[in-house]
């Protein structure tokens, strides 16, 4: 007998089979799909010049117009005031009146004249010609210094100055010498005066920050006082008169104020060029203007026979230790022309004390080259040897008078 076989029931359980494994397929060509599809979404979005950065960046340029917007209103109304006053903008009148205009604002003026500064933590720049340009912050060093000392009265600091940058290196810090350091982020600078101190900080981004730093605090550099004439001269006509300059040699610094004294500093002149000294002590001092406390002094005292002592006659005059004062010299120029010539010295004591005295010949360097013996009153001489320019009057004890004659 034949098994009778059912062929529906076959073919029915193929295409269930084959329905099943089309499914999976599908399956895990739609798990690829979808995989592709996510990681180009997030490319598109995240990755760079993509869709979050952009939109990012549209943000950020929102920001900017907005903020350039905010300063180049507040300049117009700054000129709108002036304007009305009569004046003219200028970048001196932006750099004062901006902070009265916007809050949280800083200024500053940079080397070229243009104006610098932070708002709302964008860096911003006034140029020249009012032109505002405002940059993402980072894109430029940031510069911060320290001083190794700021007590008045010093003569040197050391500017200790850094330099950070968000996006990119440090390439080079310029010094205010010209001299350059690369690669590094700090550097040190010593200043021994007063002024203005440039430094200039380079990026690899191609951006560049330059940092001008004022130094007042020094004690400024101490005056130089020079005394020309400041002796009477013997000539073979006679003792010419007196006829002492002073000039004064000082730091030349804005920032600093110039004076003497010719009465030991209880009155002081502004100085304003050489001067016919009338005392024997000439006293200089610079002044920190913004600072009246931090100056320096100095006082030279002129050993000089003032015309008080002659009375025109070289034979004649006054003693020049008249106060009794122990080993006191006074000098006089000579002139050429008595090179080789005898000076005599006559001291005269009106009393019963000591009076020793004696002559003595100077080079240019101040050297003594000669000199005649001490003696108690009476004369003495000296035959003025070449190479001398100024004469001595060597005085000790009480020496009320002498003479002088030459030969």
């Amino acid at each position: 007998m034949k098994k009778k076989i059912n062929i529906k029931n076959i073919n029915v359980e193929k295409n269930i089979v084959g329905s099943n494994g089309i499914t999976l397929i599908a399956l895990i060509i739609t798990i690829i799909i979808l995989l592709i599809l996510a990681v180009v979404t997030i490319n598109l979005t995240l990755g760079e010049n993509r869709l979050f950065n952009t939109a990012k960046r549209a943000g950020e340029d929102y920001e900017k117009a907005g903020i350039k917007e905010e300063i180049e209103y507040a300049i117009l109304d700054i000129k709108i005031e002036k304007l009305q006053n009569g004046e003219e903008l200028t970048i001196d009148i932006i750099e004062k009146e901006l902070p009265n205009k916007l809050k949280d604002i800083t200024v500053e003026k940079d080397d070229e004249g243009q104006i610098v500064g932070e708002h709302k933590d964008y860096e911003y720049i006034i140029t020249k010609e009012y032109e505002v340009i405002v940059e993402k912050p980072g894109t430029k060093p940031v510069i911060t210094y320290t001083l190794s000392d700021e007590i008045i009265d010093i003569n040197e600091l050391t500017i200790t100055l850094k330099a950070t940058i968000s996006e990119g290196n440090i390439t080079k810090i310029i010094k205010p010498d010209g001299n350059y350091e690369e690669n590094v982020n700090e550097v040190q600078y010593k200043v021994t005066q007063n002024g203005k101190y440039k430094f200039i900080v380079e990026a690899s981004n191609g951006s560049k920050t330059t940092k001008t730093i004022q130094i007042s605090t020094l004690k400024p550099i101490e005056p130089v006082i020079e005394i020309s004439g400041a002796y009477p001269t013997l000539t073979l006509n006679g003792v010419e008169e007196e006829k002492g300059k002073v000039k004064i040699l000082y730091e030349e610094n804005e920032k600093l104020e110039h004076y003497y004294s010719e009465d030991n500093g209880t009155t002081w002149k502004i100085y304003t060029g050489e001067f016919k000294s009338t005392s024997n002590t000439i006293m200089a001092k610079s002044v920190v203007k913004a600072n009246p406390d931090c100056y320096t002094q100095v006082q030279v005292s002129i050993d000089k026979v003032g015309p008080e002592l002659y009375d025109g006659d070289e034979n004649t005059g006054s003693g020049p230790n008249s106060g009794g004062l122990e080993g006191n010299t006074r000098y006089i120029n000579i002139t050429r022309d008595i090179i080789g010539k005898r000076v005599n010295l006559l001291v005269r004591s009106t009393s019963l004390e000591w009076c020793y005295a004696r002559i003595e010949a100077y080079d240019f360097n101040g050297n003594r080259i000669l000199a005649s013996k001490s003696v108690n009153g009476g004369w003495t001489d000296i035959v003025i040897p070449e190479g001398t320019v100024r004469l001595g009057i060597w005085c000790q004890y009480n020496c009320p008078a002498y003479e002088i004659t030459l030969e």
